[in-house]
């Protein structure tokens, strides 16, 4: 229980039911080549365990996108329960950071537009983050840095600040996103907590209606506060009615469900478990 081991929250793990299913299927995996190995059998190409574990252990890549100031950052820290993405009054994110997972923690300069952020963290062993400049910046070849991630990202989430989410630059990058990468996007209305209910229920109606006006669809929207769902995950005991205050939780479920459905990973788990059986099958003709 978070109140007992307050640890655990901050080490959130979304679709965990995906995880244990993949763990599972690469635990019967290595058996098959344990038996194989006893019997003398020769599987080929039918059990390539090195490149398996790999494409099954390939991170899922969330882009977040949104204004300068939008709070990206602070979603971002309190989904994960986590200080990931430094917070500043000023605009903190210059080019496209991109989180993963690596011991010791370093940065490292690709190109002027993108550095790759290794942090010891265990959820980006399965979870990997574009934190993206504002998309009212002016800096020349940010939207152009972050429009490559956008194809990949399992997940796209473009934050509005609640106190103006109608920012024409957002919108207008959105309605250049392709048909295919907009079936993976998410609304998401940051610091929340600054308006009355009655105030978010207006906004979202407000959203939905322009979002059906600019893309022909309303994608899944969420009214959130991310600083009070990262002090209610940081909080000794747990505070529980603080993190439902926050509004995250629909979000986390709505993550969770995105992992465990998507289509590329079931096709992935699918892929392999038909290679298990043609493999288990040699086996049991040897």
């Amino acid at each position: 229980p978070p109140e007992i081991f307050p640890e655990a929250v901050s080490e959130i793990q979304f679709g965990e039911r995906y995880f244990a299913t993949r763990e599972r299927l690469s635990e019967v995996m290595r058996g098959i080549a344990g038996l194989a190995a006893e019997t003398h059998t020769d599987l080929g190409e039918k059990l390539p365990l090195d490149q398996i574990e790999e494409g099954l252990g390939t991170p899922f890549l969330f882009v977040v996108c949104g204004e300068v100031n939008a709070g990206k950052s602070t979603l971002v820290n309190g989904l994960f329960g986590r200080d990931l993405c430094r917070i500043n009054i000023l605009p903190e994110t210059h080019r496209v950071f991109w989180y993963r997972y690596g011991s010791p923690a370093r940065d490292v300069e690709v190109t002027p537009m993108l550095e790759e952020r290794y942090r010891p963290v265990n959820f980006l062993r399965d979870f990997n983050l574009i934190d993206t400049p504002g998309t009212n910046s002016v800096e020349p070849g940010h939207q152009e840095s972050t429009e490559r991630f956008i194809p990949a990202a399992d997940l796209i989430l473009f934050v509005f600040p609640v106190t103006n989410p109608w920012g024409a630059a957002t919108w207008n990058f959105i309605s250049r996103i392709p048909p295919e990468s907009l079936e993976r996007v998410a609304f998401i209305i940051q610091q929340a907590d600054q308006r009355e209910p009655n105030d978010i229920q207006v906004i979202l109606g407000h959203m939905a209606d322009l979002s059906m006006k600019r893309i022909g669809r309303v994608p899944p929207i969420f009214a959130v506060s991310g600083k009070l769902a990262y002090e209610a995950k940081r909080a000794t005991p747990f505070a529980r009615d603080k993190l439902k205050a926050s509004g995250c939780g629909a979000l986390e479920d709505f993550i969770s469900k995105t992992v465990c459905q998507s289509p590329a990973r079931r096709n992935a788990l699918e892929t392999w478990r038909s290679q298990a059986a043609a493999a288990l099958r040699a086996v049991e003709d040897r």
